[in-house]
């Protein structure tokens, strides 16, 4: 078992998960801050796919947060730390009949990607003789700004009509959301998105706006990272208030529909804008060999399936706490540096699995020993939860905050990953 208590960075097992609760709350009150500035009543569905390291997700319902789920798995988590059925939104294209069943049993939030799903809930629902709310996640295929996606009924459409007309003749079934989601994350989507979504609400009959709970814009955000990182994309990323304001004429549309009476929640469901900085990962260098052409090879107890994958040309922003020092003096940029890419020696920094395309630094300058710490940052979003039990399952989970230092919070990744689990 390892030890509970970590007295610095150095001290930290590797491979590792350093997740900082305190730039994890920052961000989630940030982001509600910025758009409370321009709607009155905001509701956080923090998306557990993103990562849902327990103390994260305790670390949203403590401030507040709901739960956007996508599978049982995840809503067994989210009921687990004692969240109501209501704090509940259950997304994805796919529910199974129990997974369903559950969902209306419950009285969780549900967001229906296709008129068979809205089918099998009203059938439920009437099997049971229960009243239940039901949400329509949309597509706009038709718009040019948003354009093609496999998620959602399609408005217009039959589809969609058929689905209202469907829910208007149960008995048991209302409509309380109307959901879209698109991950580009450039303000101008979030914005086509938010005007998308108001266009449907003005269409309603009065009978569905006054069943109408929430309304979603979903969780296709950029969040906070630093230059050097940023300049690698083609735009800046935008920041929450941009979103917020290029949004603020839609909602007040909505204001203005509901003459501030019973006015619906707008539901928002980040993830990758609230935890990707939220999290590092950790590993150190075991070994270094040397090749022809001045490269090295510096092999760690890490991997780049742990941070989400394969990177697609996109260098990560690290740092290094080397042998002999507790602390990196390395600036941030330095990764990025030109001295670094004309540099006669380099070093490739890669994974201990058996792929070839395991490298988790193409090529730095940096000089790079045996013993050396490396710190991942920006490894929050799809790391830990996409870290598949392939060859070693050696991450641990570490908490950093101001109040409680640095503290174990998971030592094992998968304790329940055995082959004696196996029938034959």
């Amino acid at each position: 078992m390892t030890k509970a208590v970590f007295n610095t960075l150095a001290d930290v097992p590797t491979p590792a998960y350093l997740v900082d609760l305190d730039v994890f709350r920052r961000n989630h009150q940030a982001f509600m801050t910025a758009f409370e500035a321009v709607y009155p009543n905001v509701q956080i569905g923090y998306s557990y796919k993103t990562n849902y390291a327990r103390p994260l997700i305790s670390l949203n319902k403590e401030l507040g947060g709901h739960a956007e789920v996508v599978s049982g798995f995840e809503m067994d988590m989210a009921l687990g730390i004692e969240h109501s059925a209501e704090e509940i939104y259950f997304n994805g294209p796919l529910k199974t009949d129990e997974e369903l069943k559950r969902i209306v049993t419950l009285g969780c939030q549900l967001n229906a990607d296709s008129y068979e799903e809205v089918e099998r809930v009203v059938r439920m629902a009437e099997m049971q003789e229960c009243q239940f709310g039901i949400g329509l996640r949309l597509a706009f295929e038709s718009d040019p700004v948003l354009g093609l996606s496999r998620f959602g009924i399609e408005h217009p459409g039959v589809d969609f009509d058929a689905a209202i007309n469907l829910i208007r003749a149960s008995r048991h079934v209302n409509l309380t959301g109307i959901h879209a989601h698109y991950a580009d994350r450039s303000s101008a989507v979030v914005e086509q998105t938010a005007k998308r979504i108001v266009d449907v609400l003005k269409a309603l009959d009065d009978r569905d706006l006054r069943t109408l709970k929430y309304l979603s814009i979903g969780g296709g955000f950029c969040g906070p990272m630093e230059d050097a990182f940023a300049r690698q994309f083609a735009k800046n990323p935008p920041s929450y208030e941009e979103y917020a304001s290029g949004c603020a004429g839609y909602f007040a549309e909505v204001i203005a529909l509901y003459d501030h009476c019973n006015l619906p929640k707008l539901l928002l469901e980040p993830g990758t804008a609230i935890v990707a900085d939220s999290v590092e990962y950790l590993c150190r260098v075991h070994a270094k060999k040397q090749r022809g052409g001045g490269r090295f090879i510096a092999v760690t107890d890490g991997s780049n399936f742990a941070r989400g994958g394969i990177s697609k040309g996109v260098e990560p922003a690290w740092s290094r706490v080397s042998t002999d020092s507790l602390h990196s003096n390395a600036p941030d940029s330095e990764a990025y540096s030109e001295q670094q890419q004309i540099s006669e020696t380099f070093t490739q920094v890669v994974g201990y699995t058996c792929v070839e395309g395991d490298i988790l630094i193409a090529q730095t300058a940096e000089p790079i020993s045996v013993g050396d710490l490396l710190t991942f940052r920006n490894s929050g979003a799809y790391s830990l939860v996409m870290r598949p039990p392939f060859i070693r399952m050696d991450e641990i989970v570490v908490v950093r905050s101001e109040r409680d230092g640095l503290r174990l919070a998971r030592d094992v990744i998968d304790s329940g990953f055995s082959f004696d689990s196996y029938e034959f």
